[in-house]
């Protein structure tokens, strides 16, 4: 057991609670396999006095599609999302002022 409590009343033992050790992790670890074959990222369990628990990563994470702005270019693959910056989509008006400021120095300082 992991945890007894005992209950008394008047100083008289009325009863026990015993909390099970079974469903404590004892570790845990990063797997490409889930343990029946199944190919893919999951998370691993070992829950002690019990056979090892595997959660798909994919599961943990609603996913919706991704779509381009004008600005950053996304793509995904195996939802592995990842995003970059288009060639020439940012101006220096979006950036902050003093860095524009400061760009602008520069510029003229040539």
């Amino acid at each position: 057991m992991l945890k007894v409590y005992t209950l008394t009343q008047h100083g008289n033992t009325i009863g026990t609670i015993n909390i099970p050790k079974d469903l404590v992790a004892t570790s845990g670890d990063i797997v490409n396999e889930n343990g029946n074959g199944d190919v893919g990222t999951f998370l691993r369990l070992v829950i002690a006095n019990s056979d090892p628990i595997y959660i798909n990563v994919a599961d943990l994470v609603e996913y919706n599609g991704v779509a381009d702005s004008d600005e950053i270019a996304f793509t995904d693959v195996n939802h592995q999302i990842s995003g970059s910056i288009k060639v020439d989509s940012i101006g220096k008006n979006k950036l902050d002022s003093a860095v524009q400021t400061s760009l602008g120095l520069a510029d003229s300082a040539i």
